[in-house]
């Protein structure tokens, strides 16, 4: 049984105790430089928590500096480690010290893993998403989410995001979570209670790569890693299902990223390229103008026969001007 918490937070509600303060400045005595913690917020009662938490840490260590968002596509309400690691679990009590492990970043050499495994390790080339539901009160959840994350530290396509099925049991019910710790590998493979964590790490690694979800792939792309997804296209030679999702996404930044890539992928391999041309023909006609505009435009850098047909066909019968003039021009560039 999942048991919710309710009612507001008490008025001088402290997040840590008088030993746990002691613990974080200990640690931040050990600290150099700037160490940066995303709090990732949704605008809603839910955040109070996580906002009191990342205040009481920054008088606990001066030099941590709290990015706040609320236009965040990963969890929320969430405090962020890093690019790949997300707690929605407040970091107190058992997770504690594993949280300020985490904050001296590659400093630390993993202490649960064996070699085998960091060997393992290297293996996972593409994101994935583990995500794991733990209780405070339960004693092997705290063991396994030390393991986990000393995974996200060696390998940053490792995404851990930690839920507290007490402060999040619609999710933990949407996810038919029965008992605690329960672990899924990208929304699909599950784990009950603890486990090697070597076979998670294998699953990971036997994946199709052209099955990687378009959360997946836009992590890559919103970390800079445009040419590493061209080079797996081309390392697996098929056009992922997903990268078409994201040139089409109707927002401009998940746009450009993917288009990006798809440009990387035009220099290596122009016949691998070549294959995006058909699925997104088939997605224009339902596209908003904008988008089709930035359609017509990677349609242009593709440069087939059959993709100069469609572009003059396009622009005689466009009624966006922007569409209009991407295609002229796609056409006067490969002329």
């Amino acid at each position: 049984m999942i048991i919710t918490l309710s009612g507001p937070l008490k008025k001088g509600y402290a997040v840590f105790t008088s030993d746990e303060k002691n613990q974080v400045q200990a640690c931040a005595g050990n600290l150099s430089g700037e160490i940066r913690i995303s709090l990732n917020l949704t605008d809603e009662k839910t955040d109070e928590p996580y906002k009191l938490f990342c205040d009481e840490l920054t008088v606990l260590i001066p030099n941590c500096r709290i990015i706040k968002s609320s236009d965040f596509s990963g969890p929320a309400p969430s405090i962020g480690v890093g690019t790949n690691l997300y707690y929605q679990i407040l970091p107190t009590g058992k997770y504690l010290e594993s949280f300020l492990t985490t904050l001296y970043g590659g400093n630390q050499p993993p202490e649960k893993l064996t070699p085998d495994t960091i060997e393992l390790l290297d293996g996972i080339r593409a994101p994935v998403f583990i995500t794991v539901y733990v209780a405070e009160q339960c004693p092997f959840c705290v063991q396994l989410v030390t393991h986990l994350l000393e995974l996200a530290g060696c390998n940053t396509n490792v995404h851990i995001s930690i839920v507290d099925v007490q402060r999040f049991p619609d999710k933990a019910e949407t996810a038919q979570v029965q008992s605690v710790p329960t672990t899924f590998l990208d929304g699909q493979f599950q784990w009950t209670g603890v486990f090697n964590v070597n076979e998670l790490i294998r699953m990971a690694i036997d994946r199709d790569p052209t099955a990687l979800s378009a959360d997946s792939l836009r992590k890559m792309l919103e970390t800079g890693e445009a040419e590493k997804v061209a080079g797996l296209m081309i390392e697996a030679d098929a056009v992922f299902p997903a990268i078409v999702e994201l040139i089409t996404h109707e927002q401009w930044a998940v746009r450009l990223g993917a288009m990006v890539a798809v440009e990387y992928l035009v220099d290596k391999h122009p016949e691998l390229a070549a294959r995006l041309a058909q699925p997104l023909w088939k997605s224009y006609p339902s596209l908003p103008g904008p988008v089709q505009g930035d359609v017509v435009h990677l349609l242009g850098q593709l440069d087939t026969p059959e993709i100069r047909s469609w572009l003059h066909g396009i622009l005689g019968t466009a009624t966006d001007p922007e569409v209009r003039a991407a295609a002229k021009e796609a056409l006067e560039k490969n002329e």
